[in-house]
């Protein structure tokens, strides 16, 4: 604020240039009864000041070498502060004399009083800002109801009190104005002589940036694929702190349940370009109101990040800027398509520059700020040529870097059981073990399963188990291009021989119909069909399999019916033998 120190100061070293209770050095045309301006410029919107007498006398002034100077002299307690006659005086009195702003003893003048003896105390506090600091803290605790209220001008750019009379002010904001306002910093209090004079003042309100930082440059959206991490900046400039003793600086950070915090290890924090780790102190929670230095967050969990910096006025980081990164991580609760990850954050900061910032102390919040992250996916229909649901189909998708996703249909594990007993071979998985040394047993999972690999296969669901009769799904990718491998065809039916090429591309701005994503789905085969984009921003396309034969190669399903066959041909071949020794017999 630009009127703090430099303009408090200065005004003090002009009032208190004088003998306190001696004659005015009068200015021959100077009166009592002239009144004053005084304009507040550069006053911000939703600021309603108000200004309290704190000195009343007789101000004159004298011109000495071509510069002229206002004086105040026959001192008393102006209107706006309590006097002997009202409550809390003795309180008053006894917190400026702690803060050695009142001497009782002083004796200048045979019978001065109680004002001219604070006003000969603050005539020698010229560049003391922190003591006028406390003796603006301690008259602005002890201020009457009698004030005078500006009145806005006409193009809102400053605020004005006319019909002022003489005498030293302390200006402030109305108490509790900002109460219900976002992002507002109570002006330091301003204290002028009355001269018709203007005065700024400067805003002490923050502001707080995020970003996404994507292959070095700064976005507030992006996409990324399950497992991978997202790196977020968030930037600042401290205010001049100016009047503060103490103060508030708290990053509030709340990552969704589909992001994984990566700890402070991932974390950086500089102030004006120095690490300043060390004065940073992080806690979480995970329901906005008990934080704890422990992040027991589990994904689905919503976290809430407290970023504190301490010791920013001890350490004078007055006016530097606030730069924290970290990282955190898509996990598998992501939400896909076009409801994105969100990550949100805004600033807790001191506001009130003419308080003590010990125990509660009055603090504004900054507008969230918001990035997005989204993260695709994609749905398979297994079709039979009549367009009937099959079950039992194998998919194997690779690509782009992929290293983790959710697989909703049947997927297998080495650690579930289940009622069948399923063998790896080559990339699916079968009943039948394709060699003798092939003891790892799998199961076949229902529902929602994470899988890790760069090549992760799933399977059609059949109508149990929490899946969909011949759907399979796979969420957790980003814009790229993929392969799609059918594995194992179900029991009947010819596998692809050709791959099915999948392009996914994302937009940070959605289409027409609100969608962030599209896609290209190729197959050499024609067999996937009827291709759509529902209104989540999810790919739907059905693959046709073709009946046939499909032979085991060391094993698997088509071995039933291949043993289903033999049998038939068996009972062919001895009812064939049969009829001829019958007709022999008859011959």
């Amino acid at each position: 604020m630009k009127t703090a120190k430099r303009l408090l100061t200065a005004a003090l070293a002009v009032v208190f240039t004088f003998m306190c209770a001696l004659p005015a050095m009068a200015d021959e045309e100077a009166t009592p009864e002239k009144t004053y301006t005084l304009t507040i410029d550069n006053s911000e919107a939703n600021h309603t000041y108000e200004a309290y007498q704190i000195f009343a006398g007789t101000f004159s002034t004298e011109t000495v070498k071509d510069v002229t100077e206002g004086y105040l002299s026959d001192i008393n307690w102006g209107t706006g502060v309590v006097n002997e006659s009202g409550d809390g005086y003795n309180a008053m009195i006894t917190a400026l004399t702690e803060a050695k702003l009142y001497d009782s003893g002083e004796t200048m003048v045979e019978g001065v009083n109680d004002a001219t003896k604070v006003a000969m105390a603050l005539s020698k506090l010229e560049n003391k800002a922190q003591e006028v600091d406390a003796f603006n803290e301690i008259v602005g605790a002890h201020l009457t109801s009698t004030c005078a209220k500006a009145t806005e001008s006409q193009d809102k750019k400053t605020q004005v009190f006319e019909g002022l009379t003489a005498g030293y002010y302390l200006v402030k904001d109305v108490d509790n104005s900002l109460k219900d306002q976002q992002n507002q910093s109570y002006t330091k209090y301003l204290v002028k002589l009355v001269d018709t004079t203007t005065i700024s003042v400067k805003s002490q309100s923050m502001n707080l940036h995020k970003f996404i930082v994507e292959d070095g440059k700064e976005v507030k959206a992006n996409n990324a694929a399950m497992g991978e991490t997202v790196s977020y900046k968030l930037t600042s400039t401290l205010s001049d702190m100016n009047g503060y003793e103490k103060y508030t600086y708290i990053i509030h950070d709340e990552l969704e349940g589909s992001l994984t915090f990566n700890g402070v290890d991932s974390m950086t924090v500089t102030v004006g370009g120095e690490n300043y780790k060390d004065n940073c102190e992080v806690t979480y929670s995970t329901d906005g109101t008990n934080y704890s230095v422990t992040n027991n967050a589990t994904p689905g969990q919503k976290l809430y990040i407290n970023i504190e910096l301490k010791n920013l006025v001890e350490n004078d980081k007055k006016g530097q800027d606030v730069v924290v990164t970290y990282t955190a991580t898509i996990n598998e609760k992501a939400s896909i398509g076009n409801t994105p990850n969100t990550n949100t954050a805004y600033l807790e900061y001191s506001n009130n520059p003419n308080q003590s910032q010990d125990g509660y102390p009055s603090t504004a919040k900054t507008p969230a700020e918001h990035v997005y992250t989204y993260v695709a996916g994609f749905e398979i229909s297994k079709k039979s040529p009549k367009g009937d649901d099959l079950p039992g189909a194998q998919f194997m998708i690779t690509g782009n870097g992929m290293q983790k996703l959710n697989v909703i249909g049947y997927s297998f594990t080495n650690e579930g059981d289940g009622e069948k007993k399923y063998y790896k071979a080559e990339d699916c998985y079968t009943t039948v073990a394709p060699t003798k040394d092939a003891v790892t047993e799998y199961a076949a999972q229902g529902d929602t399963n994470v899988q890790n690999g760069e090549k992760i296969v799933g399977m059609t669901g059949d109508g149990e188990n929490i899946t969909t009769k011949g759907v399979l799904r796979f969420n957790g990718l980003k814009d790229g291009t993929y392969t799609i491998k059918e594995v194992l065809a179900p029991t009947g039916y010819k596998k692809l021989d050709e791959d099915i090429t999948l392009v996914v591309h994302w937009s940070e701005t959605a289409d027409k119909d609100g969608n962030h994503w599209t896609y290209e789905v190729t197959s050499k085969e024609n067999a996937a069909t009827e291709s759509t984009v529902d209104a989540d921003g999810v790919l739907h396309f059905n693959i046709v399999n073709q009946h046939g034969l499909t032979l085991p190669f060391t094993g698997g399903e088509g071995a039933n019916l291949l043993a289903g066959l033999g049998l038939a041909l068996m009972a062919a071949a001895v009812a064939a033998i049969l009829y001829i020794k019958r007709r022999q017999n008859r011959e």
